[in-house]
């Protein structure tokens, strides 16, 4: 009977004894190893894969409140902001995996940022954020952005919860990936909760006969390892009590009779990788280690007498997540370990308050300083909030973790700021111990390494796009070489017309609007009017499951800030707010008239500058000189005198009321002339050109004074209403810088600032200012971002509000 398992001294000593062991490597220059690699490169050139990272504003909110965002976009290879994704889709998902809210964040550069507005009615649970831009939804949705959020309402709230085992579940993970029968493994298990909460517990190993093979203890968030050898013939169970002491039983994986076994160390900063196999001839195997895609060491070996081993130098691990993958002499792959390497070099970020205390409403200014691991100042732009340390607990994840850990594995990880603690001597052990529960991350080799790979079915999305469809009415058929006019009505106009292809499609990009609009698409051919109709061809989200929420466990200090809440919501509404909105609109897409969609008019007439007419044919017939109206088979039309040849053209002009094309004059005449702005007109060659052969007639263009005209019951034209870019709006933090303005309503905000945008100099630095609140309590600053070279960044500190005038 196997009482105790020893750590595997043996082969660590072997390999300590030389670096590389170049008895049983060759050069690498084997035409499977290249075609691997040239898998590898085809599948990052192919697919490029993205990552999203958002920086919150604080780690749980109220219902009625805002979630404050930044978004970073980066290469998932590079970590670089070099995106050519240029609209990023944010939603919020109930535990149901139902939308509650999406927005559409405008890019540039691979950045933006937004809010998304919580409904007063929503209940108190988990939700779930996630991001994600088209160009990503190629791969799986695990890998969007999400991220498990407490949304609390005041007039909801349950009492104090503590956790407690609604069941327990216990998974095993075979270093390497399998258990091959009389080698000798490393095996890490994890142990959860029914919510996926990892839990701590001891598990017993048995064998077939009960006999206690081992004891072993979880180290931390349910994870623990141990070493053993599955003997030829032997079955084996773990059991674990749960919070009854009731005792599982759960099967460990059946070991295999023939197969390949993968251990991995860390000593001295080297990687120590070892390898067994059941093979007793000598034969030929491949290395390949690979970072974010990118290979960073490979090589041949040959396996003698069913053993090989290397070391690695640490130095040549980028920080992150690296992934060491085994393959045969047919280069089918055969085991696969993840290892994780810090080198520590972020960039660095220094927050300094020109005070460690203050009075409450006083200023604060501070100093942001961005060094990288050198000490050299980085000039980046930031985000940073200012949250109550009673209400919130340090943030789980920072976007240190996020782009060089989460990012990278499936599923939900939990606390992975505890990972990168460098003065935790359990921190290394206990991130080993998660890379070998990961056994399904971002690059996989099945679909690396299919002969063929996919073309994308989804293009990168630089700005808001749609794409229609001109079908006939009944059979459905495509109707190719057709124009098509596309308006997106509004203060600024969005218009494009062109042919459809062979699929009957058009695909309109560069639709540069904000919030809804309604887009109109116009047939040019009035023959079709009654036989064709217009679609849209739009791709779907990707398939995604939020999994199992878990409840919100409310804590003391939960209901602390509950309270506090509802206080400062009945001091709101018993005081006169000074101000209209705690937010501003800073896009300029608010009151601005209706531009024209073409650059330049030849003729404009204003309305108001005229005595009042009753109808809008005689403002054409008595003010407008440039054109006549016309009637012919009972018809009204329009002829725009040419101003090169002095004569009429021969056909009506493209139509437009506030951009919108119609199909004849009708709706023009129909209008109130009092409603009426402007009517413009393009003649010239140079104007007219802008627009193809559908402005060769010239352009008769009618503004209403609302900019605001819908065409109703118009032949040929269909309506669809399209998302677009959220407006941007910049929180509101008072300042109280004078006795009026201090004598406003009481301030008890949780969140006391919020900034997306903070720019430092050639020098790293940064000089920002704000005001406290009422509140005595202790403020957290958070600043995070990323350098222009890909580093992530962040930094944290700290200051108080007291009454304590002599502080």
């Amino acid at each position: 009977m196997q009482k105790h398992l020893k750590p595997w001294l043996l082969v660590i000593g072997l390999i300590l004894t030389a670096s590389i062991e170049s008895a049983y490597l060759t050069a690498p220059k084997d035409d499977i190893l290249n075609q691997i690699l040239k898998k590898l490169s085809a599948y990052q050139e192919t697919y490029t894969p993205e990552k999203v990272y958002l920086h919150l504003d604080k780690p749980y909110y109220f219902s009625g409140e805002d979630i404050w965002f930044k978004a970073y976009v980066v290469s998932a290879m590079t970590h670089l902001t070099d995106s050519t994704s240029g609209v990023l889709c944010v939603d919020l998902l109930n535990s149901k995996g139902t939308v509650v809210s999406t927005e559409k964040i405008k890019l540039t550069s691979g950045e933006g940022h937004g809010n998304i507005l919580l409904g007063e009615e929503l209940p108190t649970a988990t939700y779930q954020l996630r991001a994600y831009t088209r160009w990503m939804q190629n791969g799986k949705a695990d890998f969007f952005f999400h991220k498990q959020i407490s949304i609390l309402n005041p007039n909801n709230i349950p009492s104090p919860t503590k956790s407690t085992d609604t069941g327990i579940d216990v998974q095993f993970f075979p270093e390497g990936g399998d258990l091959i029968e009389n080698l000798e493994s490393t095996i890490a298990f994890k142990v959860t909760d029914k919510q996926g909460k990892g839990i701590a517990r001891s598990i017993r190993i048995i064998s077939d006969t009960k006999d206690t093979m081992g004891t072993y203890t979880t180290m931390h968030h349910g994870i623990g390892t141990f070493r053993f050898t599955p003997l030829a013939g032997k079955s084996y169970q773990a059991v674990v009590q749960d919070q009854s002491k009731k005792s599982i039983v759960v099967s460990l994986p059946k070991p295999r009779s023939e197969g390949w076994v993968m251990h991995t160390d860390n000593i001295a900063n080297n990687l120590l990788l070892s390898v067994q196999s059941t093979r007793s001839l000598e034969e030929k195997l491949y290395i390949v280690v690979q970072n974010r895609g990118k290979s960073i060491y490979q090589s041949e070996g040959r396996i003698l007498n069913g053993k090989f081993s290397l070391q690695l130098p640490g130095s040549l691990f980028p920080t992150g997540t690296t992934q060491i993958t085994l393959f045969d002499a047919q280069g089918t792959p055969q085991c696969e370990r993840l290892v994780f390497f810090n080198q520590n070099d972020h960039i660095q970020i220094q927050l300094t308050s020109d005070k460690k205390s203050y009075l409450p409403r006083e200023k604060v200014t501070l100093t942001l300083t961005a060094r990288d691991a050198q000490g050299k100042p980085i000039t980046g732009n930031f985000s940073m909030g200012v949250t109550d340390t009673r209400s919130f607990s340090y943030p789980e994840e920072n976007i240190l973790t996020n782009l060089l850990l989460t990012s990278d594995l499936k599923g939900n990880i939990e606390d992975p700021g505890f990972y990168f603690q460098n003065n935790n001597p359990n921190a290394v052990k206990a991130l080993d111990n998660l890379m070998l529960t990961q056994g399904w991350r971002r690059f996989a080799w099945k679909e690396i390494l299919q002969p063929n790979l996919p073309s994308p079915a989804y293009e990168h999305e630089p700005d808001i796009a749609l794409t229609v469809r001109l079908l006939d009415k009944n059979t459905r058929k495509i109707i190719p070489a057709q124009v098509l006019l596309v308006s997106a009505p509004g203060t600024n106009s969005v218009f494009r017309y062109g042919y459809t292809n062979a699929e009957g499609k058009i695909h309109l990009n560069s639709l540069d609007f904000y919030d809804y609009r309604n887009v109109i698409v116009s047939i040019y051919d009035k023959e079709l009017y009654s036989s064709a109709i217009v679609v849209v061809d739009s791709a779907s989200s990707a398939p995604y499951s939020t999994g199992i929420l878990p409840t919100v466990l409310i804590t003391e200090n939960m209901t602390q800030a509950t309270n506090r809440k509802k206080i400062w919501s009945m001091i709101q509404q018993n005081h006169a707010s000074a101000e209209s909105s705690n937010v501003s609109i800073s896009t300029s897409d608010t009151l601005r008239p209706v531009q024209p969609i073409y650059q330049k008019a030849d003729d404009r007439i204003k309305l108001d500058d005229y005595t009042l007419f009753p109808t809008m044919e005689e403002v054409i017939r008595d003010i407008i000189p440039w054109g006549l109206l016309t009637h012919k088979k009972g018809q009204t039309g329009f002829r725009i005198l040419n101003p090169d040849t002095k004569l009429y053209f021969k056909y009506n002009p493209l139509y437009l009321i506030d951009n919108v094309p119609i199909h004849n004059i009708n709706p023009i005449l129909s209008l109130d002339p009092t409603a009426v702005h402007s009517i413009e007109s393009v003649r010239s060659a140079v104007g007219r050109g802008q627009f193809g052969e559908i402005g060769y007639y010239g352009i008769f263009s009618v503004f209403t004074k609302a900019g605001d005209f819908y065409p109703s019951n118009e032949p040929g034209l269909f309506n669809f209403p399209v998302r677009g870019f959220q407006k941007v709006r910049e929180y509101y933090s008072p300042k109280y810088e004078t006795p009026l303005q201090n004598q406003r309503q009481p301030d008890f905000r949780n969140l006391l600032y919020w900034n997306p945008s903070v720019q430092t100099d050639a020098t790293g630095k940064a000089t920002l200012t704000f005001y406290n609140s009422d509140d005595l309590t202790t403020w957290r600053i958070i600043a995070e971002g990323i350098s222009k070279d890909g580093k992530p960044a962040m930094g944290n500190a700290e200051y108080t509000v007291t009454m304590d005038l002599a502080r």
